[in-house]
């Protein structure tokens, strides 16, 4: 397994309830996704993260060659770079920020714009959530411009490998 749990999840098509007409998108920061990115270590390379811990700033970008054939979302989530804060002792990942590195263009569908990010929540003492939120605005060819907001919350979401540094 990748080492989460989701809790809750839910999809919205411009501001309604859709989680039956969107496609479910690849486990967060599952080893197969994560393997589709080079990772390295961002300049100042640690930051405080909370609690005395100390972070490492990891940077993602896409691999370069071929991309598996997916749904929009999946092309989204692929073609996208931006940070890691990723916990030192326990590999945690206490916030994620991505942004698309181009402007993507089908002949189906133009995206305007694209945000993934994560967030870390502690409720008390021992338990710990990640909340993921990923948005975007496209328009097809032959229509007006719709939003998709996802939502979803994991038990807390750890590097399913060891980072290369």
């Amino acid at each position: 397994g990748d080492g989460t749990q989701m809790l809750q999840r839910s999809v919205w098509l411009d501001g309604k309830n859709a989680e039956e007409d969107v496609e479910p998108l690849p486990t967060f920061m599952s080893p197969a996704l994560l393997s589709r990115f080079e990772l390295f270590l961002e300049e100042p390379d640690r930051e405080p993260c909370g609690s005395g811990a100390v972070c490492w700033r990891v940077g993602f970008a896409p691999r370069k060659g071929p991309k598996p054939k997916g749904g929009l979302e999946q092309q989204l989530l692929e073609s996208s770079a931006g940070t890691l804060l990723v916990e030192q002792e326990r590999f945690g990942i206490v916030r994620a920020d991505a942004h698309i590195t181009k402007p993507y263009e089908s002949f189906r569908v133009d995206v305007h714009s694209f945000v993934l990010a994560m967030t870390q929540v502690e409720i008390g003492d021992t338990m710990v959530t990640s909340i993921v939120e990923f948005t975007y605005s496209y328009r097809p060819i032959l229509g007006s411009s719709r939003t998709v907001k996802r939502y979803y919350e994991y038990m807390s979401v750890r590097l399913p490998v060891v980072p290369p540094f």
